[in-house]
Formats: structure tokens, sequence, C-alpha cells
């Protein structure tokens, strides 16, 4: 996401069952991550599923392990690497799986050409390979709306920024 993204798009909301959804696993006071958050039990669970996101896709995945600052706790991604003139290296994120610190949200994203994005029906397969594990699954798109939950400091965001970007 953007640096535009920060802001929600005027006028967009989300849905009844989607506002219950992300209303309930808001916390009033904590941004990067509710008090009860057990990072390596987290971390533990994405990597649980790594190696069967990689047999789906035939592609690497990556876990980060080094998200500071975010209201999300990681990334499960698979990246092209295209080399630049002056010797360094442009990653582009083919496929990430992006979980989110509150309530075992998870959601997808990619920055890359057409060309380069997996089929839909891969990613199809990759999410349900998510959701099985206990997570549950946010169309990113969906998280452009206007933040409306109970914590003051992110009043005039998103949803994506109250669940998964960094702070």
């Amino acid at each position: 996401m953007s640096d535009e993204t920060l802001l929600a798009e005027p006028g967009r909301s989300v849905d009844d069952a989607l506002r219950n959804i992300l209303l309930s696993v808001d916390h009033a006071t904590a941004c990067e991550a509710p008090p009860s958050f057990d990072w390596s039990r987290a971390i533990e669970r994405v990597r649980a599923i790594q190696a069967e996101v990689q047999s789906i896709t035939g592609r690497q995945f990556e876990i980060d392990e080094n998200v500071q600052d975010g209201s999300f706790f990681t990334d499960l991604a698979t990246y092209d690497e295209e080399p630049r003139p002056e010797g360094s290296i442009l990653r582009h994120t083919v496929l990430a799986l992006r979980f989110s610190a509150f309530g075992d949200l998870f959601t997808t994203w990619s920055v890359c050409s057409n060309d380069a994005k997996l089929d839909p029906r891969i990613i199809d397969r990759v999410i349900s390979v998510a959701r099985r594990a206990g997570f549950v699954y946010v169309v990113a798109d969906d998280l452009e709306a206007e933040y409306t939950g109970s914590n003051p400091h992110l009043a005039g965001t998103s949803w994506w920024v109250r669940y998964f970007d960094y702070l």
C-alpha cells in the first residue's frame, strides 16, 4: 500500500458482516497488537503453512520476522527479482499473505507486472490453506473503507491501516 492509502477512500464502506468481524477484534488503546498477542505462537502458525503454500505455487515463500511498528506481524511472500543497472536488485512482490496481530486476520497483496501475477485459482488455494489453519481472510480492497473502530489514535485512517500497515 502506498502513502495515499493511509486515508480512507471517501464514501467507501464495509458490509455489516465484515464490519462486525473488524470491530470484534479491535482494541481501544492498542495500535500494534493487543496485550494478549503471542508473537512466537503466531509466527509458528504461519511457519506451519509455509511448505503447503510453496507446494501449491511452486515458488519459495519467505517469512518476514522483522516487522516493527505495524499492526501486522508478518508477511509470507514470494518475490521476483530484477537486477538493476547500478548492481542492486529490485524485488517485486508476486504474492504476499499479510497477517494482522489482531484476531487472526490475514489478507493478500502483490506489486508486480500482470504477467508475473499468479493465477487467481492458485491464490484461492493458498487462501484456503490459511483459512484451514484458522486464519480469517479479508479482501484487501474492502479494507480501504474508513476506520470506524474505538481506537482514537487511528481515527481518520482506513481499516487497512488499522490491521495491516506500518504505523
